[in-house]
């Protein structure tokens, strides 16, 4: 009976901290799917990376010649690997509230979505260097995150000094932003690297022991950050300012990260905050509500083909920001409702 009793009591404590609560076991499952997920198209990116390198090394990487003789087999190469890169980010952007908002975790967001190379600041700087077998020209001494610095303007040709040749890829007879060969070896060399981070982060989400606080700090972290990522969209998609977000519109990563914070609210906090103060867990979920329902509206407008002015961008960033406060505030009290000292 006591080791019973003793069990029950082991079981509480379980469930106020670590994975016996299946709230905060739905939110692991969610995110280590999503890991998973990257992960895969990670890897298969690599895959491909690696027969686009031995097509252009079958040519002693003479680009005219490989595209002259081999045009069909490097533009299905391109066109995979792009398709793997969207999946990836799409699968990463939904966990990156989780990601970058939790200490275990927060590096990996860096490395992968938010880091800048050392070359443009001291303050998160991806903290990584490329490691590559190859003479590479480029820089691999802490270059900025592989999404936006690395992969995004290799494959999509915005980066000049990544681009080996500029070539029609689609077959329409003109040559357009976006449209080229990307150098082999640097590649298979972001490639690569890219694989062994995500597979790390998948490795580190599986084994994550993850509670209720890790939930609220990943919140409170993320939640106040929505309006800054407006003037990435505002420079990238409206200004034509940026060699990143060409392939990916920034408000996307804003619609994954703000929804999948709303997961993560729904399944491990709301039904606890819910016994405590219904209202207040009524006002959060409105809250949270209003803000994917704003940046959804953007986004449905950018697809239809909505031209946006400079001004646009201000606004939406000053209202988006506002919303993001007003939730913030609700989401501290929640933690004091529950006893919860998240770590902002």
């Amino acid at each position: 009976m006591k080791k019973m009793v003793m069990g029950m009591v082991a079981g509480f404590i379980l469930s106020g901290t670590l994975l016996a609560d299946s709230g905060i076991n739905k939110v692991k499952e969610f995110e280590l799917e999503h890991a998973t997920k990257l992960y895969n198209e990670a890897k298969k990116l690599k895959d491909i990376a690696d027969d686009y390198y031995e097509d252009i090394k079958a040519f002693h990487f003479n680009y005219d010649k490989a595209w002259k003789q081999n045009k069909k087999d490097l533009t299905k190469d391109i066109e995979e690997m792009k398709r793997a890169w969207l999946e990836a980010s799409s699968n990463y952007e939904i966990i990156e509230g989780l990601v970058a908002g939790m200490p275990q975790t927060a590096k990996y967001d860096l490395i992968l979505d938010a880091g800048i190379p050392a070359s443009e600041g001291n303050e998160d700087v991806a903290p990584f260097d490329l490691k590559c077998p190859y003479k590479c020209k480029f820089n691999t001494k802490r270059p900025g995150n592989f999404f936006h610095y690395l992969l995004e303007p290799t494959l999509w040709g915005t980066h000049e000094g990544y681009v080996a040749k500029k070539v029609d890829l689609n077959g329409d007879g003109e040559i357009t932003k976006g449209e080229a060969l990307p150098n082999a070896k640097w590649l298979k060399c972001v490639a690569d690297n890219f694989e062994k981070y995500t597979k790390e982060l998948k490795d580190k989400v599986k084994n994550l022991k993850m509670n209720l606080t890790d939930v609220f700090t990943a919140e409170l972290t993320m939640i106040p950050t929505m309006g800054d990522y407006f003037e990435d969209w505002k420079n990238s998609r409206i200004l034509g300012k940026s060699e990143a977000f060409v392939a990916l519109s920034r408000i996307f990563d804003i619609k994954g990260i703000s929804g999948g914070l709303k997961v993560a609210y729904e399944a491990a906090i709301h039904p606890k905050l819910k016994k405590v103060d219904p209202k207040l867990d009524s006002q959060i979920r409105l809250a949270f509500y209003d803000l994917v329902s704003f940046v959804d509206d953007i986004y449905m407008k950018e697809q239809s083909g909505h031209i946006f002015k400079p001004e646009d961008a201000d606004a939406y960033a000053s209202q988006a920001q506002d919303m993001a406060d007003r939730l913030s505030a609700l989401m501290a009290k929640a933690a004091k409702k529950l006893h919860i000292k998240p770590n902002v």
